[in-house]
């Protein structure tokens, strides 16, 4: 089943920070190893909602309203699909992607994680 794992973005990501050099070297070889074993599918790092817009309708019109948005602990920093056999090892595949985080020094990480639908 796959899994997408949406990472929350906080003050730091809005303000348009990046990852630290070591963040990205270990996240580089997380997904690798992943990768090689059938379980990272895609992903990719967003840029700030300052960047992108939302689209909404209520009734037949259609509305554009350009970011930034205002809660930015609701803002998705990046997402990753994974492909794993349920949500036990879609926890295992979520806890190691936080811990890579950890081993870098980024301890406030928020995931959201839903199976996808077939």
């Amino acid at each position: 089943m796959r899994y997408m794992m949406m990472i929350m973005g906080d003050a730091d990501y809005e303000a348009g920070g990046k990852a630290s050099a070591e963040l990205e070297a270990l996240m580089g070889e997380y997904i690798g190893k992943t990768a090689a074993e059938g379980i990272f599918v895609d992903g990719a790092g967003l840029l700030p909602s300052s960047k992108g817009f939302k689209a909404s309708s209520r009734g037949p019109e259609i509305t554009f309203t350009d970011g930034p948005f205002t809660e930015a602990r609701e803002i998705i920093g990046g997402f990753a699909i994974v492909e794993v056999p349920d949500n036990e090892a879609a926890r295992k595949v979520v806890r190691d992607f936080i811990e890579v985080h950890h081993k870098a020094g980024v301890m406030n990480v928020d995931c959201e994680i839903r199976p996808m639908d077939s």
